[in-house]
């Protein structure tokens, strides 16, 4: 009993020694994509850096840094997970062990991956899962690489692996992947991919900081969110409002969609109907958006509808695989931001070259007004020279000295040759910036598309005229305001 014991430690260090160890040893992914983000990275740190020594015209260089570190943060995104860019993101969300990571478990075939449930929210590592023909699961570190860990292993990462560690396992592992085939009913599910967020306490008065910032941050970037509800609750708890009013606040276009799951049904299957309608007043009183509402089982696998005539969550998903993922429109977006930023300086630097041809006038006319006055003296002198008195060649040189004196002192208040070098020097260093900016401008967009170009030619494509109906899944093959099969609104 003893040895049995001491093998099951001796098994258990293994295991999390093997974790660890490939998790330390991952290599740098390198591939054309890491080639391009590396030169936006240089483009930024080196390339935009010098030019803003240069370009003293405008002031808001910390607004215009900010922009083009939103875009490089999105750009890694897309390189680091490129399911996030070329695929629709159902976030599975809620409060902790609200029956998030058994739903995902029972939509993955034959069990042989399992996602750990009950884990602490403050350890609990958000996890992608998407439909793979082949089982891989893939760690990665907080720099962008990758490990493959082996599906035993990783079905071990419970609370009780990660307690173990005797450290947070999220500071050398952020994330993880999960490629697996699905259910029969949901093998077509080639579009969606879901992302298993950390939970938290809603009888807690506080939750870390960072659990809540991963969570949000997360949801921001999907495009749906699956909600759930642990049926003790009974409805929504404030926190769950405050927290989807607050996805919704950042959702700059409002068109995330929302689907709510009452979790663990088997436990008050009389109080099914009731929670489903405390959860659709909660929503409705809060004027939160959803688009369904049903309760489930994970450990029947069973689904309670709404008798309201709700629909399936597993019909919703079906919805959701439908539209594809416009990557066009995600480029646009993005050169269009960097764009913004360069086209800024472009203005404040084509408002200093008006300026430096406002002054240039200025001092012409200055110039003309000053010749205007000499050549004046010029003409008092010749009429003096022909009424010339007698004693005009004893006062000559006087008169002479006088008037050049007065010359020379109208030259040394002025120096022209000067003026014209420095602000003709100011107007080439202007257009030399200018032509600099859309440089940076230029090289920044062809990496934008090069990164995306390369993480699915086939599809940037095809999304540059197909898009379907979120509502009757109907093929749009044209730019259309409305659909011309059901009538919805397109975006």
């Amino acid at each position: 009993m003893e040895e049995n014991n001491i093998e099951e430690k001796y098994n258990a260090l293994l295991n999390r020694y093997e974790l660890v160890s490939a998790i330390l040893n991952a290599k740098p992914v390198k591939n054309k994509c890491t080639v391009q983000l590396e030169k936006f990275h240089t483009l930024m740190a080196k390339d935009f850096k010098e030019f803003t020594k240069g370009e003293s015209t405008m002031h808001e260089d910390a607004i215009a840094l900010s922009i083009l570190q939103q875009v490089e943060k999105e750009l890694t995104d897309a390189v680091w997970f490129p399911m996030l860019s070329i695929k629709n993101i159902v976030a599975v969300a809620g409060g902790f062990s609200s029956g998030k990571s058994k739903f995902i478990n029972t939509i993955i075939r034959g069990g042989n991956v399992k996602l750990s449930t009950g884990v602490n929210p403050v350890t609990a590592i958000p996890t992608f899962v998407q439909q793979g023909a082949n089982v891989q699961i893939t760690a990665y570190t907080p720099d962008g690489r990758q490990c493959e860990v082996p599906v035993a292993l990783f079905n071990k990462i419970d609370h009780q692996f990660i307690e173990a560690l005797g450290f947070n396992l999220k500071r050398i592992m952020p994330y993880s992947m999960v490629a697996a085939s699905f259910i029969e009913s949901l093998s077509d599910l080639t579009n969606l991919c879901f992302i298993d967020t950390p939970g938290y306490d809603p009888a807690k008065n506080e939750e870390t900081e960072e659990d809540w910032s991963t969570s949000f941050d997360i949801l921001k970037s999907t495009t749906a969110i699956l909600w759930f509800v642990d049926i003790d609750n009974g409805t929504l708890h404030k926190k769950d409002i405050s927290f989807l009013n607050n996805i919704s606040a950042q959702d700059d276009n409002h068109h995330k969609r929302l689907f709510v799951v009452v979790s663990k049904a088997d436990r008050k299957k009389s109080q099914i109907q009731n929670v489903i309608d405390h959860v659709k007043d909660a929503l409705e009183e809060n004027d939160i958006s959803y688009e369904g509402i049903s309760a489930f089982s994970a450990n029947e696998n069973k689904e309670y509808l709404d008798e309201d005539g709700g629909k399936s969550v597993f019909d919703w998903l079906k919805e959701q695989n439908k539209n594809l993922v416009d990557v066009s429109m995600k480029i646009r977006i993005l050169q269009e931001k960097v764009e913004s930023v360069f086209q800024m300086y472009h203005d404040s630097i084509e408002a200093d070259i008006e300026k430096i041809e406002s002054d240039k006038k200025i001092i012409d006319r200055m110039i003309l007004s000053m010749e205007m006055r000499l050549d004046k003296k010029d003409q008092e002198l010749l009429r003096l020279k022909q009424n010339i008195p007698t004693n005009y060649y004893k006062n000559k040189n006087n008169f002479n000295s006088d008037y050049e004196s007065e010359i020379e002192k109208s030259d040394n208040d002025f120096d022209e040759t000067n003026f014209y070098s420095l602000i003709n020097d100011r107007r080439s260093l202007d257009e030399k910036n200018d032509k600099e900016a859309w440089r940076i401008a230029r090289e920044m967009v062809g990496c934008i598309k090069g990164i995306f170009n390369e993480l699915n030619p086939e599809l940037l494509k095809i999304v540059a005229y197909k898009k379907f109906c979120s509502k009757c899944g109907a093929k749009l093959e044209g730019k259309y305001k409305f659909c011309p099969k059901c009538g919805n609104s397109i975006v």
